[in-house]
Parts: C-alpha cells; sequence; structure tokens
C-alpha cells in the first residue's frame, strides 16, 4: 500500500489558514496594498493635525486592535508614500502642517539613522569583518 505524500505547501496553507482565523496573521502589512474597495483605514485618519493632539503608540495599537510592529510598519508605510506623521517621545504621533515640526522629525530620524550606522561598523570592526 503507497501512502502518497503531501505537498509542501499544503501545511503552509494550512497554517496561513489557521493564523487568518485567530487573527494572527504573519503576512507583512507592508507588503500588502489592498484595492480601494477593501482598503484599511490610515492611520494618518486616526492622528490629530498638532502635537496637542498627538496619539500615543500604545492608545493606536488598541483603537486598532494591531500589535506595535504592525502599527509601526504601516505607519512607515504611509510616510513612504506621502503622509506628514511625526512622532515624539513625549507626545506620540500626529500629521504635521508645519514644515518646522517635519524638520525636527527629519533630524531627530537622521541622528538615529547616524547612531545606528555607528553601532553596525562598530560591530564589524569588532567581528574583522570590515
Amino acid at each position: 500500500m503507497s501512502k502518497e505524500k503531501a505537498h509542501p505547501s499544503a501545511a503552509t496553507l494550512e497554517r496561513a489558514r489557521a493564523e487568518k482565523a485567530a487573527g494572527n496573521t504573519s503576512i507583512p502589512v507592508c507588503n500588502y496594498t489592498p484595492d480601494a474597495a477593501h482598503s484599511q483605514p490610515s492611520i494618518a485618519d486616526y492622528l490629530g493635525r498638532d502635537r496637542e493632539s498627538a496619539r500615543k503608540g500604545r492608545e493606536l495599537c488598541a483603537a486598532l486592535h494591531l500589535d506595535s510592529r504592525t502599527l509601526r510598519q504601516r505607519i512607515e508605510l504611509e510616510r513612504r508614500n506621502g503622509a506628514a506623521i511625526v512622532a515624539d517621545n513625549r507626545s506620540g504621533y500626529w500629521v504635521t502642517a508645519d514644515p518646522a515640526e517635519a524638520q525636527a522629525f527629519v533630524r531627530s530620524m537622521r541622528r538615529r539613522a547616524h547612531e545606528i550606522l555607528k553601532t553596525a561598523q562598530a560591530v564589524e570592526t569588532a567581528m574583522g569583518l570590515d
């Protein structure tokens, strides 16, 4: 009696169905672009338009039923598609129309990027990879 083997993708498909049913999909949000009829509301729609009406990440996660990583991915995607979503550690996230606020945010992001690069270079040097 021969036993037929299941195609390797069958288990993956079944796992994806189970995750979807449980609300724990592992498909990255940033790689999914829904059509207009099925699109999700943008994060920017939930944000105030000045620092005083900023919303904390925890508050957004609860309101949108997202984990913090997915929230950050969606914010990054919206920023790359033209939304002027800015943030700071005290206030949270908001959409700005103020060039000075946007510039302060850009400076902060550039400083963070520089610090990350310095850390990566230090590890390269420590491991003799440079």
